[in-house]
């Protein structure tokens, strides 16, 4: 009896390591490679036609909407132009993976 079970065992082992290795398995490796993240340099400046005054009114709401999208992890940072023309911020996309 133990004969066969030995037998078994070996006939039976390196199909589940096939098995296993091909759906990712305990290892909790994906299948598939997944892209890194890559930064992204946005440059922002206003259109043209746009005062100063209109610029200075939306600052504040615009100071909260970056600093909420820095605190969520979608702008690494953040800095004002020297000639005071824009902002510049540095963000991290992930390409997409083609299905």
């Amino acid at each position: 009896m133990m004969k066969y079970v030995i037998v078994f065992l070996i006939a039976v082992l390196p199909a589940a390591a096939v098995v296993q290795s091909q759906s990712g398995g305990a290892s909790g490796v994906p299948g598939v490679a997944m892209p890194k993240p890559t930064a992204v340099i946005v440059m922002l400046t206003p259109k043209r036609g746009v005062t100063p005054q209109q610029i200075m009114n939306m600052i504040p709401a615009e100071i909260r909407a970056t600093a909420k999208l820095y605190l969520d992890g979608k702008i690494r940072q953040w800095h004002s132009r020297g000639d005071g023309k824009g902002v510049i911020f540095v963000s991290e996309a992930r390409p997409e993976r083609s299905v």
